[in-house]
């Protein structure tokens, strides 16, 4: 009687269910509209068992189908659907009074891809009660999404670029070479073909320091990182149009690594908080290593002859910035209104293999860095006896209106918003 005191369970069921339609229109009409539907039901059971004071066991099983219906996913509005269910345990225990360790696996079955085990293993020791330290070793496994599968979308309004899933790239870059709309292709629509799940082996160490001057509490995390994918899931230019525009599409990489550190500041006042993130990334593939030692590798020199690659050449994986940072500043005025200000830069990435060797470095293409700015202020402007029940917030989304059509389409223009949050009264 005593152990089935220390058991907890629960059922969890979740649904949701989204509708969507988006047109947009110029002075000469309509330049696109899409529909978009998505039904999405998860089941999971969840039993809790506190088998000692220095153990807990969680476990359970679950199951999810998510469905969804799009134009933009081949234009017929059918439904794509990939059922998924799943077991996992997990086993937290306390060594001592310093140190813990976690150790979990979880075992996933998908109907589109088979299935995939992800077991993960997870260390904390405390050095004093101001700095602690977490060692973790793990195994992941992702399936290709929807879009990644059967995304057929056009953005005139970004400069006409497309992106199409893996399954019908090919067909849609034919077509379109046919009606004499496809300029050139690029070296990776060669390896254009069904995708197939990513895994991923990863590696963290790192150390988090809390500290306290006068009113000022801050916290410095820094960890180092670093994974070893296969069937790396990957976008990419696959092929260029006659107006300059580009065509990505999706595609595995056999093998890849990457491996960086970060840190993070934070600081914390009564009427100000601040932080700091920083991240230095390299990346690569073991073949292009291979092949550099064994002098497989020309390029060109500064004087436009070929020459042998050599390792100081070398820049990895393509569209992937070795550096990034962040720096947000939130300042709280009377009564919990707050103005936040954020920037987030992101330094240059290689973009084409100009020299068409089949590796990246530093005389292909780069993009240029760039910094996006974000304003954003609110606070409660309803109240009643039980607490806030009316909460505004406005903003600026990529202040300064960076744009970059070709090398970064995806990012929107200056976009201004208002969000209003009700929450019933308690």
């Amino acid at each position: 009687m005593e152990n089935f005191k220390k058991y907890k369970g629960r059922l969890r069921l979740y649904g949701s269910q989204f509708d969507k339609k988006q047109s947009l229109e110029n002075a000469d009409g309509p330049l696109y509209s899409d529909g978009f539907e998505q039904r999405y039901l998860k089941a999971e059971w969840q039993g809790i068992w506190t088998s000692s004071s220095q153990s807990e066991w969680v476990y359970g099983m679950g199951t999810v189908r998510d469905a969804v219906r799009s134009e933009r996913y081949g234009g017929d509005m059918q439904e794509r659907t990939n059922p998924v269910w799943y077991v996992f345990q997990q086993w937290d225990h306390k060594l001592n009074e310093r140190a813990s360790m976690l150790a979990a696996v979880r075992f996933d079955r998908y109907q589109l891809f088979g299935s995939a085990w992800s077991p993960k293993l997870a260390v904390q020791w405390w050095q004093n009660p101001l700095v602690n330290w977490k060692l973790s070793i793990a195994r992941g496994f992702k399936t290709p999404d929807f879009r990644q599968l059967y995304l057929n979308f056009i953005n005139p309004a970004a400069g006409n670029y497309r992106v199409l899933g893996s399954l019908n790239a090919q067909e849609v870059i034919a077509a379109l070479d046919s009606a004499g709309l496809i300029a050139s292709r690029t070296y990776e629509f060669a390896l254009l073909q069904e995708l197939r799940p990513e895994y991923s082996t990863s590696i963290q160490w790192g150390r988090t320091r809390y500290g306290r001057s006068g009113i000022l509490d801050w916290r410095w995390e820094s960890h180092w990182f670093g994974h070893l994918l296969e069937n790396m899931i990957d976008s990419r230019p696959v092929a260029i149009q006659t107006d300059g525009s580009q065509i990505f599409s999706y595609l595995n990489i056999n093998r890849a690594y990457t491996t960086g550190i970060e840190n993070k500041l934070s600081l914390e006042h009564p009427r100000w908080s601040a932080n700091l993130g920083w991240q230095m990334l390299w990346t690569g593939r073991p073949e292009d290593w291979v092949r550099i030692r064994n002098k497989e590798v020309y390029t060109r020199g500064e004087d436009g002859f070929s020459r042998l690659m050599r390792a100081s050449d070398y820049r990895g994986l393509p569209f992937r910035s070795n550096q990034q940072v962040q720096v947000g500043l939130t300042r709280i005025v009377k009564r919990s209104t707050y103005l936040r200000w954020q920037t987030t830069y992101r330094s240059s990435w290689l973009t084409a293999d100009t020299d068409g060797n089949g590796l990246y470095n530093r005389q292909d293409l780069r993009a240029s860095g760039f910094a996006v700015h974000r304003l954003v202020g609110g606070g409660p402007i309803a109240w009643n006896k039980s607490g806030v029940v009316l909460q505004l917030q406005a903003g600026i989304d990529n202040l300064f209106n960076y744009r970059d059509a070709f090398f970064v389409p995806n990012l929107n223009p200056r976009t201004l918003f208002i969000q209003i949050e009700w929450r019933p009264a308690s």
